[in-house]
């Protein structure tokens, strides 16, 4: 048997090793390429509060805040960070609806049927709009006497599992009953 080199079929190619490795660098890099895209659009909404932007840069750390829901809602408390589309908010009330004969009362998130905890997580986009309050408000007042114990804590109402929507008053009746005609 000879050792002589026989010549390329004619249905192969050749292809030199170095242009093997170029495209192995180049699927390489377009990875890398990829995965710092998907990376930087996974954590976008992190971006702009890393550069002083963005939702919480405008919330005041040393007060409460009031946070409007689209349900009609309105919690009162400690705004936290805002992330992944949603943020926390700490030392939470609302207040119970109101009555002709009584009036709004403060309430402490947590004695509720369903027992929730803190913090209490809403989906930003659930969230209408926020507002910081001043220390003189009458409900950070509240909050106030409630932390000192001076505020005795008042209970939702019964079955509820969250507040209810903007208080309204009882239908008031317009004209005295009059008999029937079957009578």
């Amino acid at each position: 048997m000879s050792s002589a080199v026989r010549p390329p079929r004619r249905d192969t190619v050749a292809v030199p090793l170095g242009a093997i490795r170029a495209a192995l660098v180049l699927l390489v890099l377009a990875v890398v390429v990829l995965a710092g895209v998907l990376l930087v659009r996974q954590n976008l909404i992190r971006l702009p509060s890393l550069f002083g932007g963005g939702l919480t840069s405008q919330i005041d750390r040393n007060a409460y805040q009031a946070v409007f829901l689209t349900g009609g809602q309105v919690f009162f408390g400690r705004v936290g960070e805002a992330t992944d589309g949603y943020l926390t908010l700490s030392d939470v009330f609302y207040l119970s609806p109101g009555s002709e004969t009584q009036p709004s009362q403060l309430v402490k998130r947590g004695r509720e049927l369903h027992g929730p905890s803190e913090p209490m997580i809403i989906p930003t986009d659930q969230v209408l709009f926020i507002e910081n309050l001043r220390n003189d408000s009458d409900v950070v007042t509240a909050i106030g006497k409630f932390h000192a114990g001076t505020l005795p804590v008042a209970t939702p109402p019964q079955g509820s599992l969250a507040p209810a929507t903007t208080p309204t008053a009882p239908p008031r009746a317009t004209a005295t009953p009059s008999p029937s005609a079957s009578r």
